[in-house]
């Protein structure tokens, strides 16, 4: 019997059987990449209110998604690649300067938020 992901065929191994390390690779590109998205989130929360925090990231995150898919980014400033065509599943390797630039976007998107948390609220 074998698995759905067989159909696709990109998370085998060449012997054919599912490999469980793809989707822990894919987990840790997903949420090194979405890390960014999430900051976002948070620093528009920081001076907007649920609803349009909400609408804000919604409209920032496919404002940036269309772009990158309309435009050439190169490949480190490129999230959305990461998590789709550059993906440990299609692409067979971790797309690691989309990560790293991801992960370093949300930390100083986290630190402007707490910048901002810190001079509202004192």
């Amino acid at each position: 019997m074998r698995c759905s992901a067989v159909r696709y065929g990109s998370a085998l191994r060449p012997s054919g059987q599912w490999w469980a390390g793809n989707d822990a690779a894919l987990c840790r590109t997903l949420i090194a990449c979405g890390s960014a998205i999430y900051s976002v989130s948070v620093l528009l929360g920081t001076f907007l209110d649920e609803q349009w925090r909400t609408w804000g990231t919604m409209l920032i995150s496919t404002a940036l998604w269309w772009l990158s898919a309309h435009t050439s980014f190169p490949a480190f400033l490129d999230i959305f690649e990461g998590m789709g065509k550059g993906s440990p599943l299609i692409a067979h390797s971790m797309p690691w300067s989309a990560m790293v630039f991801s992960l370093l976007l949300a930390g100083v998107l986290f630190f402007a938020a707490l910048k901002v948390l810190r001079t509202r609220e004192y």
